[in-house]
């Protein structure tokens, strides 16, 4: 009997049958989630009688997202906080200060916990190699029964909430999207030379777009008409396309897959198999009308992110062992490309409190069958951020009432990703743009919790000791964002206005905070424009209230970094949205071009800047009803030559810019 003819006996079956109350799909994940600890279902089997294999199908149909954590954005946000917070104000447990904190991971730097292996490259500090597979077995199936969400690294426990993993940052020059000296945008990215996947691709001749079926549009741009090529299709049906990359005449595919399988077992009594995964495809496009797959690897887990250094990429998964009743009847080794990863590659923390993995390989994209290396981190990871050296992984703590930080450092040179060392600092992350690496050091911003927010800055060098401090920045206000620039750092504080603050970090181990601007709201997503202009966007407010009351573009001065001024503003009324608050890549910014780009509520807004007339709206366009509530993040401003392309998920326009951005063309994909 094949799965659809077993999927249709057991439909037929279930017609007059009715489902007892404790088998519906609601009492099933309540169920799952006291047994499992609230962990995601990735790989499992479920043994299960006839007449309960229509519950159980409605479970597996409907995927493992059922089983998880409602969907949020991946930075913290203050209501998670002050949920948090509410949970743990129960415990009875003494708390620890932010200078006791510092002092114990300082312990821990000098001495290694008892049984720690020194690894063939490299140690991090309060983690070690695992032994073997029964080690590995005995550590998850202790800490599966332990814990709970909102325990200590219990944030890393919902891959739901962090898939976002970031609220509106980008950069220019040393800290993210950069002027290419091309006649054509590239994705605004994190760090110069890191590249990500996004929806929307150009090289300056063609755009590539990835549509919401999972298929990537091919179009021309050559010409004054607009001319779809080609559409590339995946072979695998259960897989759907999270993101796409561009390399010369090479596109890459980050899909998301899983499978599902049902095995009678003896009569009546079936096992459900499920597993999900992530793959990356290269195609050669040399033949845009003829693109050809070349290389594809798999990576068991839920995708969370991928990097793209030069012709290296670096794929990140959350993989949720199977914790059966003995290690022969359990997963607790992730595979890639259908190998399991070889024991001394996984790192187990020697507090280990949450099951979770977070999978890292490194590749070359003309060999994705053989991986450079691949690590498994027993780890909660929430953000990430990739030098063009260095790999971090960011996991946030609570306990007694408190947030940590940890920050997990990995070389990761040529594809070969290497242990390095590890830092506890106090505070939670706004996000990942809350750190930063420049000449060797890695600068950290974080937001302690507590009887009230204060602010800290810190320095750390390459071994990931602490080397200096500001502490108590801004009491009662939360970060709202942060950009560093060479030697230079820039972040805001909000509670009723927004101080930006300019700092020096010239002297790495005597950073020296010089000025401080407090004007109404606060930038929410703050780039450089220029050599000396930075831009904030984020949210005008009531000076009195704190209440928002539309969106702010604001340009600031920062030519005197001891006397900072906003030098020109522009509000957006009753406005109160925007997608690249969760998804930094969703904008467009380039002071080369002079354009400013991006969706707000309704509308996709062009923006350009004169130092005398200030912001200027130079393109409105409002998004239709059917695109408005899913297409917004997906929307995307690029330009080519001289023409800006608007591409959602329906159409793309194009507008002439030098004829005072008049649409010239349309390409409807219906």
């Amino acid at each position: 009997m094949d799965q659809k003819e077993l999927l249709d006996k057991i439909r037929h079956s279930a017609e007059h049958i009715e489902v007892p109350e404790s088998l519906t799909a609601e009492k099933m994940e309540e169920k799952l989630r006291q047994s499992e600890g609230q962990k995601k279902i990735q790989r499992r089997k479920i043994m299960v009688r006839w007449i309960e294999a229509a519950a159980v199908m409605a479970l597996v149909a409907a995927g493992g997202t059922q089983l998880g954590m409602q969907k949020e954005p991946g930075n913290v946000t203050e209501a998670r906080l002050q949920t948090t917070l509410e949970q743990t104000a129960e415990a009875d447990t003494e708390e620890m200060t932010a200078d006791e904190l510092q002092e114990e991971n300082t312990q821990k730097k000098m001495t290694q916990t008892e049984g720690e292996q020194t690894a063939d490259d490299g140690t991090v500090t309060g983690y070690s190699q695992a032994d073997s597979e029964e080690q590995l077995y005995d550590a998850l199936k202790e800490c599966q029964y332990q814990t709970s969400y909102y325990a200590k690294g219990g944030l890393g426990d919902s891959v739901e909430m962090l898939e976002e993993s970031a609220s509106a940052d980008s950069a220019l020059m040393d800290t993210g999207a950069v002027s290419s000296s091309a006649d054509y945008s590239q994705t605004n990215v994190r760090e110069a030379g890191v590249d990500e996947g996004d929806v929307v691709k150009t090289d300056g001749k063609y755009l590539y777009i990835l549509k919401s079926d999972s298929s990537v549009k091919i179009v021309d741009i050559q010409s004054s008409e607009m001319k779809l090529v080609s559409t590339v299709t995946l072979d695998q049906l259960n897989e759907s396309i999270e993101e796409i990359y561009l390399e010369d005449d090479q596109l890459i595919l980050v899909t998301s897959g899983y499978y599902s399988s049902m095995e009678e077992q003896e009569s009546d009594v079936y096992a459900v198999d499920r597993y999900t995964y992530a793959a990356v495809s290269v195609y050669d496009i040399s033949d845009r009308e003829h693109p050809q797959q070349t290389e594809r690897m798999t990576q068991e887990g839920t995708y969370r992110q991928s990097r793209k250094n030069g012709n290296y990429f670096y794929l990140l998964t959350q993989y949720s062992p199977s914790i059966g009743e003995s290690v022969d009847d359990s997963d607790v080794i992730p595979l890639v490309n259908e190998e399991k990863v070889t024991v001394n590659n996984i790192y187990l923390p020697s507090d280990l409190n949450q099951p979770d993995y977070l999978v890292v390989s490194g590749t070359d994209l003309s060999d994705l069958q053989n991986p450079v290396s691949t690590k498994a981190i027993v780890s909660g990871a929430s953000d990430f951020y990739m030098s063009t050296d260095s790999l971090y992984i960011c996991c946030q703590n609570w306990e007694h009432g408190k947030s940590s930080t940890q920050i997990l450092k990995f070389s990761c040179a040529d594809g070969e990703i290497t242990a390095s060392n590890m830092a506890e600092l106090p505070g939670y992350l706004n996000d990942t743009f809350s750190l930063d690496e420049y000449d060797g050091y890695l600068r950290v911003l974080t937001t302690e919790d507590g009887n009230g927010e204060s602010n800290n800055l810190f320095v750390l060098d390459e071994d990931m000791n602490t080397i200096s401090t500001i502490r108590d920045i801004a009491s009662g206000e939360t970060i709202r964002s942060a950009r560093f620039v060479g030697d230079m750092g820039y972040f805001v504080t909000f509670r009723q206005t927004d101080p930006l603050f300019c700092v020096d970090l010239s002297d790495p181990e005597n950073p020296e905070i010089l000025s401080e601007l407090k004007i109404s709201g606060f930038s929410s997503y703050l780039h450089m424009y220029g050599e000396n202009r930075l831009l904030g966007i984020g949210y005008e407010a009531d000076e009195d209230t704190g209440i928002q009351t539309g969106v702010k573009l604001s340009m600031f001065d920062i030519s005197d970094p001891e006397n900072v001024t906003e030098e020109n503003k522009y509000v957006i009324k009753d406005a109160y949205y925007l997608p690249f608050d969760y998804n930094y890549k969703a904008i467009t910014i380039d002071a080369d071009k002079n354009l400013i780009g991006f969706v707000c509520d309704e509308e996709y807004m062009v923006f350009r800047y004169d130092e005398e007339k200030g912001f200027e709206n130079v393109l409105t366009y409002t998004m239709s009803d059917n695109n408005y509530w899913d297409g917004q993040e997906a929307c995307r401003g690029v330009y080519a030559g001289g023409r800006f392309y608007i591409v959602d998920r329906e159409k793309v326009l194009m507008f002439d810019m030098e004829q005072d951005f008049a649409l010239t063309d349309r390409l409807n994909w219906n």
